[in-house]
């Protein structure tokens, strides 16, 4: 298995995902990611002009989770490889702790503790990444077009960090922003892109 330019040992954790059943774990994983990092400038904006925040709806996804009450993929303790799992339920809880109550983030955190040292191990990274997620309310309205593209090199950074946190050993490189005007003309789309580079002990 290869991640752009590296050779993915079979004890590496991605190796574990079966790309046949799943082609494009990878690709939703990044996706996940970079939609928490563009929520991290745009909630602010979003209380402040409607009046609504995330929390509700985090919390109704982290009980469901919690209560087993509905499949999310990779987080079954039963029947997924412990460090797919530990990926996957670890990102959920950087979620939580991004949009969720603080109620909801302690009731996490209680139920990753009882799976005891597995558990802490989950919260470790899942902070690990969150602390490489910049939070900030930016006047989204008013912003320049430098402005503009400078918080979205900042998220790229963000990014990055965060892409060598869930993937360790690999050199992450992510470059520039590209609007995607013809597949979306009538919205305002846009890809990042991204290469892997280096190799893995």
């Amino acid at each position: 298995m290869r991640l752009g330019q590296v050779v993915i040992p079979k004890t590496y954790w991605l190796s574990l995902v079966n790309t046949t059943i799943d082609p494009t774990f990878l690709m939703v994983l990044v996706k996940t990611i970079w939609e928490l990092i563009q929520h991290s400038r745009f909630n602010g904006f979003i209380k402040n002009e409607f009046g609504c925040g995330p929390e509700s709806a985090r919390d109704q996804e982290v009980q469901e989770l919690l209560g087993a009450r509905a499949q999310f993929p990779y987080c079954n303790p039963r029947t997924d490889p412990h460090p797919v799992r530990r990926v996957m339920l670890g990102l959920h809880l950087v979620t939580t702790l991004l949009e969720g109550s603080e109620r909801m983030k302690d009731q996490f955190r209680a139920y990753l503790r009882r799976e005891g040292d597995y558990g802490n191990d989950i919260i470790e990274f899942a902070e690990e990444v969150f602390r490489n997620i910049n939070i900030s309310d930016p006047p989204v309205c008013s912003m320049s077009e430098e402005e503009a593209e400078a918080m979205n090199g900042a998220m790229l950074m963000d990014l990055q960090a965060v892409l060598s946190v869930v993937l360790p050993g690999v050199v992450v490189e992510v470059g520039d922003v590209t609007p995607l005007q013809i597949l979306h003309a009538s919205r305002s789309r846009f890809v990042a892109s991204i290469s892997f580079t280096g190799t893995l002990a």
